[in-house]
C-alpha cells in the first residue's frame, strides 16, 4: 500500500517523513553544507538517506570538535576514545581516497584534552595523511603537542590556523602558497618563529597572539595585507621597522599593553587598532586612513593624526574623576583629531561629555569637522545621539542612531516593506530619518487595522471618533500630497470591530471614492453596519476585493473589467451576488463565506481557477452544473455546506478540500488530474474516489472511535484511496492507526 505519514490529535506526535529536499541539490553544494558540521554529525546522518550512505568518507571538509556525545566523566577514557574515533575516521577515508576525483581540503582538530606523549605519533600520523592529500586549510587546536615537520613544508596549504600546541622549527619552512597564519598563544622562541614566518613568500593575513611567542623580530613578505599582534612582546623601534616595509598593508590591530610609545608611518594603511591600558604617546601618519580604533586609554594620552582621510574613529577612555585638569585633557586629545567626521566616544558616563561652562568660553570646539558623534557606555552598549558641538549640551533623544540600512533601499523596495505595517506605525516612524520623513504620504499600500492595538486612547475619549479623525486627517494629507507626479494609492485597507453609526457612512463614502478616484487596485474592507457605495463596484482598476461583515446592495449589473480575486463573508441577497460576480469577466478567484439561508444560484467567468465556498446553502446539481462550466478550474474547497450527496466531476482539477462533520454525507469524485486531497469528516461518510494521479491524502476523522461499523467504513473509504502516495492520517483512537499499520 501507499507509503503514509501518520499524525495524532492527542499526543501531537512529530511528523517524522518530510521532503528530503538537500539529497536533489549538487553533490558539490551538499559538502559545502556539511563542511559547517562535525564529522561526528555527518557519519551519523548517513543513516538518514541513501544518498548520504557514503558522504561521511567522500566530503572534502574533515572536522573533529563538540566531542561530548562521545565522551564520559572519565577523562582519561575519554582521550582514548576521540583518539580511536578520529583515527578509524580516516582509516577508512584512506581507503576511500582510492576513488578518483576524491580530495580532503580542509582538516579541523580541535578538543580541549591533553593527550599523553605516546599518542604524538597517532596525530604525526593523520597529518601526514593530510598533507599528502593535498590539504588546502589546515586547523589545530590541541595543547602541548609538538607540530609535526612536514606541515611547515606543505606545498598545498593555503590557511594555517594553530592554537595552544608548541611549535620547534630547526630548519627553514617552506610553506609556497600560504596565505593565512594564525598562531594563538602557541608555545614557541623567536627563531622558529623567524622561520616559519620567513618561509610564507606570498602571505596575506599573519596574526600572532600570546606572551609565549617571545621577543618579536622577524621579516615578512610584502605581500602582507593584514597584521594583527596580540599579547606579544614588541618594540616600538622594530615595530615602525616593519610596517615600513610592507606597501600593502591595509590593516594593523596591535594590543601590547607594555608599549607605551608607537610611531605608525604607511601610505597603504587603511584600519588600524590599538588598544593599551595607560597613557601612550602615538603618531600616526597615514594618509589613506579611513577608520581608527583605540581603546583602553587615559585622557592624558597624547596621540597625534596626520589622516586627511579618516572617516570615522572610535575612543575608549579610561576617565578615573571628573576635573579640570581631565577635561583639559580630553579636548586636548580631541583636537588632534579634528579631521573627523564621525567619531565614537566609549566612556563610563554621559556627564564626561559635559564640558564645563568656563572651558567652553575659553576654547573653541575640538572637533569642528565632525557630523555625528556617538555615545556608548562602557557596560551599556546602547549609544545615543550627542549635538554637533562637543561643547553644547547633550540632547537626550532616543537611541536612533543604529546603522540605517533600509534608507539605502530603492524607494519601491522601501515602500514594499512598509507594505506590512499599520499605517500608523509609518506615521510614527517618520520622525527616525529624514529619508523617511514624506514615506507615510508617499506610501502606497494604505493599512488602517487592529486600532485596539496600535493606538492609546484617554479613557474619556471615544475610541471611533478617534479612529475616523486619524483616517480622515490622514486622507486629507494624502490629497494634498497626490499633487506631486508618480504618486498613485495601489492597496487600501481598513478594518475594525467597532460599529459606526449611520453619520459615518457619508464620511466613509468619500475614503472609498478617494481610493477609486486614484485608480487603487486592492480594496479590503472589514467593518459592520456599512453598506458598500455602487461605485467601489463599477471600478475599472480594482484587481482585488475582499469584503467582510458589511452590506452589499447590487441592485444593477456592476462593472470590475480588472478583477482576478473576490471574497465575500457579508450580507447580501441571492441577486446582488449574481449582479456582482457576473461583472467580473477575467475572475480567477473567488471565496464566498456567509450564514444566507436563500440557496446559492449564480454563473461565473470561465476563467475561474481557484473556488471556495464556506457555510453555504446550494444544490447538487447546481454544483455540478457549476463546475462543468469552469474548465481552468484547479483548486476547489467546500467547507461545512449543508449538501447531505453531492458528485463532483472535473477533468482540469488539482487539489480539492472537503471539511464536513455530518454522519449522512455520500460523496462521489471523479477528478483524473488530482494531485492533492483533504479531508476532514467522520470515517462512516461514504466516498468514491477516482483519481489515479492522486500523490498526496491529508485525512481527519473526528469522532472516531474504533468499533466495527466505522472500522468497515475506514477500510472501504482507504481502499478508494489505495492510488495515494503519501498520507497524513490524524485520528483521536490511536488503535485506528495501529489497525491501519
Amino acid at each position: 500500500m501507499a507509503t503514509k505519514r501518520e499524525k495524532g490529535m492527542v499526543d501531537n506526535e512529530t511528523d517524522t517523513i518530510c521532503e528530503d529536499r538537500i539529497s536533489q541539490l549538487p553533490e558539490s553544494l551538499i559538502h559545502y553544507i556539511f563542511s559547517f558540521l562535525p564529522a561526528i554529525y555527518i557519519v551519523r546522518m548517513s543513516l538518514a538517506s541513501k544518498s548520504w550512505r557514503r558522504m561521511w568518507v567522500s566530503t572534502p571538509f574533515l572536522c573533529f570538535e563538540n566531542f561530548k556525545y562521545i565522551t564520559s566523566p572519565n577523562k582519561a577514557y575519554n582521550e582514548d576514545r576521540v583518539l580511536n574515533f578520529v583515527g578509524k575516521y580516516l582509516t577508512c577515508r584512506k581507503l576511500y581516497m582510492q576513488v578518483p576525483e576524491t580530495s580532503i581540503s580542509r582538516f579541523k582538530f580541535d578538543t580541549s584534552y591533553t593527550f599523553a606523549r605516546s599518542a604524538a605519533k597517532q596525530i604525526d600520523d593523520w597529518l601526514s595523511f593530510v598533507v599528502q592529500s593535498k590539504v588546502q586549510e589546515l586547523d589545530l587546536h590541541v595543547r602541548d603537542y609538538c607540530l609535526s615537520q612536514c606541515v611547515l613544508n606543505s606545498s598545498s596549504l593555503t590557511v594555517l590556523k594553530l592554537s595552544k600546541l608548541k611549535l620547534e622549527v630547526s630548519s627553514l619552512s617552506t610553506l609556497p602558497s600560504l596565505k593565512v597564519l594564525s598562531l594563538m598563544h602557541v608555545k614557541s622562541d623567536a627563531k622558529s618563529l623567524r622561520k616559519v614566518i620567513s618561509g610564507c613568500p606570498i602571505i596575506r593575513e599573519l596574526l600572532l597572539s600570546g606572551y609565549d611567542l617571545g621577543d618579536l623580530d622577524f621579516t615578512v613578505s610584502e605581500t602582507l595585507r593584514n597584521l594583527s599582534l596580540e599579547c606579544a612582546h614588541l618594540k616600538d623601534q622594530w615595530l615602525n621597522c616593519l610596517i615600513s616595509g610592507l606597501p600593502q598593508l591595509e590593516s594593523l590591530k596591535v594590543e601590547c599593553y607594555e608599549l607605551r610609545k608607537i610611531s605608525v608611518r604607511s601610505h597603504s594603511l587603511k584600519y588600524f587598532y590599538f588598544r593599551s591600558l595607560s597613557s601612550i604617546r602615538a603618531a600616526l601618519s597615514t594618509p589613506n586612513l579611513v577608520f581608527l580604533d583605540i581603546a583602553n586609554v587615559d585622557t592624558d594620552s597624547i596621540i597625534s593624526v596626520e589622516a586627511p582621510n579618516l572617516i570615522e574613529a572610535k575612543l575608549k577612555l579610561n576617565v578615573a574623576r571628573l576635573c579640570e585638569t581631565s577635561f583639559l585633557a580630553l579636548m586636548h586629545l580631541l583636537s588632534k583629531l579634528s579631521c573627523l567626521r564621525q567619531l565614537t566616544l566609549v566612556v563610563p558616563w554621559e556627564e564626561v561629555l559635559i564640558f564645563p561652562k568656563g572651558i567652553r568660553k575659553k576654547w573653541p570646539s575640538p572637533l569642528p569637522n565632525l557630523k555625528h558623534l556617538k555615545r556608548a557606555g562602557t557596560y551599556n552598549h546602547g549609544n545615543k545621539r550627542v549635538k554637533r558641538d562637543c561643547g553644547e549640551e547633550l540632547d537626550n533623544q532616543p537611541n536612533n542612531m543604529a546603522e540605517d540600512r533600509i534608507s539605502h533601499l530603492p524607494e519601491p523596495l522601501i515602500h514594499h516593506i512598509f507594505s506590512f505595517l499599520p499605517t500608523i506605525f509609518i506615521v510614527r516612524m517618520s520622525l527616525l530619518s529624514k529619508r523617511w520623513r514624506w514615506i507615510w504620504v508617499s506610501n502606497p499600500f494604505l493599512y488602517f487595522g487592529d486600532f485596539d492595538y496600535k493606538i492609546t486612547f484617554p479613557d474619556k475619549v471615544n475610541k471611533r471618533d478617534m479612529v475616523l479623525k486619524f483616517v480622515g486627517n490622514y486622507l486629507r494629507s494624502r490629497k494634498l500630497y497626490m499633487q506631486v507626479p508618480e504618486t498613485s494609492v495601489t492597496s487600501f485597507k481598513f478594518g475594525t470591530c467597532y460599529k459606526f453609526t449611520h453619520s459615518a457612512t457619508r464620511r466613509m463614502d468619500g475614503w472609498l471614492n478617494f481610493c477609486v478616484q486614484r485608480r487603487v487596485k486592492e480594496l479590503d474592507l472589514r467593518f459592520k453596519n456599512y453598506c458598500l457605495p455602487k461605485f467601489v463596484l463599477n471600478s475599472s482598476s480594482l484587481t482585488v476585493l475582499k469584503l467582510r461583515e458589511l452590506k452589499l446592495e447590487a441592485p444593477s449589473l456592476s462593472i470590475l473589467p480588472s478583477l482576478k480575486v473576490l471574497s465575500l463573508s457579508v450580507e447580501c441577497d441571492a441577486k446582488s451576488l449574481q449582479n456582482l460576480i457576473s461583472g467580473c469577466p477575467i475572475i480567477e478567484e473567488l471565496y464566498l463565506r456567509g450564514h444566507g439561508k436563500r440557496e446559492l444560484d449564480f454563473t461565473v467567468s470561465e476563467t475561474l481557477r481557484n473556488l471556495s465556498l464556506e457555510l453555504v446553502r446550494l444544490t447538487d446539481q447546481w454544483l455540478n452544473a457549476l463546475i462543468s462550466g469552469l474548465p481552468l478550474l484547479e483548486r476547489l474547497s467546500l467547507q461545512w455546506i449543508e449538501l447531505k450527496k453531492f458528485s463532483i466531476r472535473s477533468h482540469s482539477l488539482k487539489y480539492f478540500c472537503f471539511k464536513s462533520f455530518s454522519y449522512f454525507n455520500e460523496v462521489a469524485f471523479s477528478m483524473p488530474n488530482l494531485v492533492c486531497l483533504h479531508l476532514s469528516c467522520v470515517p462512516n461518510i461514504i466516498i468514491s474516489v477516482e483519481a489515479p494521479n492522486l500523490l498526496e491524502a491529508n485525512l481527519i476523522f473526528e469522532d472516531c472511535y474504533l468499533n466495527q461499523g466505522l472500522y468497515l467504513a475506514l477500510v472501504h473509504l482507504l481502499s478508494n484511496l489505495n492510488c495515494s502516495k503519501k498520507m497524513t492520517l490524524t485520528t483521536r483512537d490511536e488503535r485506528v492507526r495501529i489497525t491501519i499499520a
